[in-house]
């Protein structure tokens, strides 16, 4: 079964290697009581916003992800994440196939 949409674009973000966040500006916003930070993902575009208590710390985040990003699964449980990460290291593996042993030649022994 296939769970990833679109692995070339998020795979590593989903899977492996987590979202290389970039904060959106150099300010920070204080909204009642809360520090408010934006950020976007270098890779795939999703969005984050930060809203952290000054007082207490917590940290409260609301994503928006990209078209294609998020699993439509209809009444299928979630996937874990090894079994997300399985399939797109086995989609890396395809495609490194076709490019790798595509154009290998039989070693001569002379």
């Amino acid at each position: 079964m296939t769970y990833l949409t679109h692995p070339e674009k998020f795979g590593e973000c989903r899977t492996i290697a987590n979202h290389p966040w970039t904060r959106n500006g150099d300010a920070l916003v204080v909204e009642r009581g809360r520090v408010v930070i934006h950020w976007t993902c270098a890779r795939c575009g999703t969005q984050r916003t930060d809203r952290i208590q000054r007082r207490t710390g917590v940290v409260k985040h609301a994503y928006k992800h990209p078209p294609g990003y998020l699993l439509h699964l209809g009444t299928r449980r979630r996937p874990t994440k090894a079994t997300l990460r399985v399939e797109y290291l086995n989609h890396l593996l395809r495609r490194g196939r076709q490019r790798t042993f595509g154009t290998v030649r039989a070693r001569s022994d002379a």
